[in-house]
């Protein structure tokens, strides 16, 4: 992938999984929350996570391990560190049973790379193919 696709992919890929998550994390997020504070958490945890899993990963393990390892890595690693990063924004013990709020985040990545994966993913790579004819 070129730099100009990465880029794009990196962009739109953005922008969709804070559109898929979102929502998820608006209706799920514990009521102690509030809607600026779930809205901000849309943003923030994918934020987080997904330059390490589309920039870092796909660059380092897709290409030694193959895709399989890849998703299996970052699909792991995105919810796992999201909702340590939840929890750290919050001042909570890190590592705690997992609660309501740290469920939603994990069902949250579960929607968004189910959908991305069905749906997107080629949307978006023929689109930025479009885009840079």
């Amino acid at each position: 992938m070129s730099t100009p696709e990465l880029f794009l992919f990196f962009l739109f890929g953005y922008v969709a999984t804070v559109a898929l998550e979102t929502p998820v994390l608006m209706l799920g997020l514990s009521e102690q929350h509030s809607t600026q504070a779930r809205l901000m958490f849309g943003f923030l945890l994918t934020a987080f996570t997904y330059p390490v899993v589309v920039l870092l990963m796909a660059a380092t393990i897709l290409p030694a391990w193959g895709q399989v390892a890849y998703l299996v890595i970052a699909e792991t690693y995105a919810p796992v560190a999201e909702v340590l990063f939840f929890r750290f924004v919050l001042n909570k013990k890190l590592f705690a049973a997992p609660d309501r709020d740290a469920i939603v985040i994990v069902l949250a990545n579960i929607f968004s790379f189910v959908v991305g994966a069905a749906f997107l993913s080629d949307w978006i790579s023929q689109l930025i193919r479009y885009l840079l004819r």
